[in-house]
Formats: C-alpha cells, sequence, structure tokens
C-alpha cells in the first residue's frame, strides 16, 4: 500500500491530508508539536510532502519565520520515512 502524508505548514497549528492508494484517508489541522510527535511514531506514510515557502517580493514578520522553521522539524521528524519532498503551492512543482 501506498500511502502520502501532505502538510501545509504554519506557525502553531498545520494542515495536513493522508492518502493510502491515492484516496484521501484522513485530513486536518493539527497543533505543530502533535504532528511532529505522530511523524516520529509509526504508522509512517511512504511519503511526506511539505509546501514549501516562497517569496513573493513582500516583506515578511514573524510569523513566516517561525513556519519556516516548522516546516524544518516536520522534515526531521520524518527522517524515517523513505521519501521527503517540498512542493511549491505557487507553480505546482516541487
Amino acid at each position: 500500500m501506498s500511502s502520502v502524508l501532505a502538510i501545509d505548514p504554519a506557525s502553531f497549528q498545520s494542515a495536513w491530508l493522508r492518502f493510502d492508494d491515492a484516496r484521501p484517508q484522513g485530513f486536518g489541522i493539527t497543533a505543530n508539536e502533535v504532528l511532529a510527535k505522530a511523524l516520529r511514531s509509526g504508522g509512517l506514510p511512504n511519503v511526506v510532502v511539505i509546501e514549501k515557502i516562497e517569496s513573493y517580493g513582500m516583506a515578511v514578520g514573524a510569523e513566516v519565520f517561525d513556519t519556516v522553521w516548522w516546516a524544518g522539524r516536520f522534515a526531521e521528524a520524518a527522517s524515517r520515512v523513505p521519501v521527503v519532498m517540498r512542493a511549491s503551492r505557487h507553480t505546482g512543482r516541487a
């Protein structure tokens, strides 16, 4: 069975969607600490996709930098997953 966990990181809570065999199996908005802990424990997917934080030429504040920090924490927490990748919302490309 192939499973994918997609994460849209944010500064305190992040949205996620899990697919198993190309079918949605769950989704939600979860506290970042809880989501990172889940990635470190059992039941891991085959692929984790984390949305890239991109510049649109505007000034950013602390919330954006906190989001970037959490995206990195999620990637670190998923280190046992065979494939961890980033995806761009802006262009649709990784």
